[in-house]
């Protein structure tokens, strides 16, 4: 997991030597570190939908709907959130770039976060306008850390299913928590997300 501060430590260097990362950054980051490693790529100007899991915006945005679906990158429209197809596509396309250049699978945050490997590509739009709030990002790297912690005791894990589930699981938990919250609102409504997706769900949840 890279991410944040962390995104300034990569160089071209670092990552002709083997690794298998996960970038996670906003827009800004994304950036400025495609600046550093000299990678073309555009991303859209215009700011569509309110930003989400630890966007670069800190200010709370007006309560809206929250959208709960995922899928492949062009085979969904975007139309349950406020981001037209257009520029998902553009943000897709630099996603991709930036993960075939890397080597690396990066998850792109925003209204719509874009979660790609190169050639694989999922959006997860599960969040909430109140994903905006500072340290959001922060419980988000959270989850992901612990999917990909479970996914890697059952042997290699698929760092695109492991990066785009933990966006999803994020993007509900918010959703339980409803806005306005605190991050540690958020983190604390993590156990009900997972026991709402999990088999078997009157029996109590286990995490053995």
């Amino acid at each position: 997991m890279v991410d944040a501060g962390a995104l300034a430590l990569l160089t071209p260097e670092r990552l002709a030597r083997p690794h298998r990362f996960i970038l996670t950054p906003h827009a800004g980051e994304f950036a400025r570190l495609a600046t550093r490693l000299g990678i073309e790529v555009t991303l859209p100007d215009a700011h569509h939908g309110a930003p989400h899991h630890g966007a670069e915006e800190t200010g709370a945005p007006e309560p809206a709907d929250s959208a709960a679906a995922s899928g492949r990158l062009g085979s969904q429209r975007a139309d349950s959130v406020d981001e037209p197809d257009a520029a998902v596509q553009a943000r897709g396309a630099a996603a991709a770039a930036m993960a075939r250049a890397t080597g690396c699978t990066v998850l792109l945050k925003g209204a719509i976060t874009i979660v790609t490997d190169g050639s694989r590509s999922v959006i997860v739009t599960t969040g909430t306008p109140w994903h905006a709030t500072a340290g959001t990002g922060d419980v988000l790297t959270g989850v992901i850390g612990a999917v990909l912690a479970g996914a890697a005791a059952d042997g290699d894990p698929d760092l695109l299913a492991v990066a785009a589930s933990g966006a999803w699981l994020h993007g509900r938990a918010g959703a339980v928590a409803r806005g306005p919250f605190t991050i540690g609102q958020l983190a604390a409504s993590l156990p009900e997300a997972v026991r709402g997706i999990a088999p078997h769900q009157d029996a109590p949840a286990s995490l053995d």
